[in-house]
């Protein structure tokens, strides 16, 4: 993983897997993560905030 920004999210993508940071201090409802390949994922903010969302590809 690698370090954000205060208020902001991170998102990495290894292998088969992506790995998605929601800082508790982030500002939104959702937040979408555009993958390598052209998909999309779109969470729910409160849902992971301060949470680390990982999912298989």
């Amino acid at each position: 993983m690698r370090e954000g920004e205060p208020g902001g999210v991170v998102s990495v993508e290894l292998e088969d897997y992506v790995f998605v940071h929601i800082d508790e201090r982030y500002q939104g409802e959702t937040k979408t993560i555009h993958l390598k390949n052209g998909e999309e994922y779109e969470l729910a903010v409160n849902e992971y905030k301060g949470k680390l969302f990982v999912k298989k590809h």
